[in-house]
């Protein structure tokens, strides 16, 4: 979570600077952090006594995998909705057809039945 945080902080444009005095962290930790991702060696030093750090990590993973599909649904949205181009309804449908096929097809697959 804190990896996640960090790199959208950094993205954004936040200073590396800043990003050390924000966490409180050695200027090393936050560039391996924001180097290495959410990966167990750095969760290790990073996670906090009694928590798994295994756990931790597999925990931001899917943070950060939600998030980049929250964003590309954000961005599908987008682009569906921007006025200087309007697909026809045939051609929604048809996007929607395609997204419900894939999404059951990667659900089946995973073992978990859509409903």
């Amino acid at each position: 979570m804190v990896w996640f945080t960090l790199s959208r902080a950094a993205a954004a444009g936040v200073p590396h600077e800043r990003l050390v005095e924000l966490t409180g962290w050695d200027e090393a930790l936050v560039r391996e952090a924001l180097g290495s991702g959410p990966r167990p060696p750095i969760v290790a030093r990073l996670t906090p006594e009694g928590l798994d750090p295994d756990a931790v990590a597999q925990a931001a993973s899917s943070f950060e995998a939600t998030a980049r599909l929250d964003a590309l649904v954000a961005s599908i949205l987008a682009d569906v909705g921007d006025p200087g181009w309007s697909p026809a309804a045939a051609d929604l449908d048809d996007l929607c057809e395609r997204l419900e096929t894939a999404w059951r097809s990667w659900r089946q697959a995973l073992g978990r039945r859509s409903d």
